[in-house]
């Protein structure tokens, strides 16, 4: 699994993440980008962390990516990758 953090240079959720990130280093890989360009491939807004699955595991029931909507918290943020 990889996640990804789309971020604004001052966003709450970038604190979390990094928290996240150190927890987790060895579920999944995890990347980080302010990179307007970046954003705009990706089709994904600022401040957005989404989880993409290798190709791999991809299969026509479970979408390739799945954004994260949830709450600015450690634990909720971590559940959910766990679900993932």
């Amino acid at each position: 699994m990889n996640l990804v953090f789309m971020q604004e240079s001052d966003s709450k959720l970038a604190d979390v993440f990094g928290k996240v990130s150190d927890k987790l280093r060895e579920k999944a890989r995890f990347a980080r980008t302010s990179v307007p360009a970046v954003l705009k491939a990706a089709g994904q807004k600022k401040d957005t962390l989404v989880v993409y699955r290798p190709k791999v595991f991809a299969n026509k029931f479970e979408p390739d990516f799945v954004v994260y909507d949830g709450a600015v918290e450690k634990e909720a943020v971590i559940k959910f990758i766990n679900a993932e």
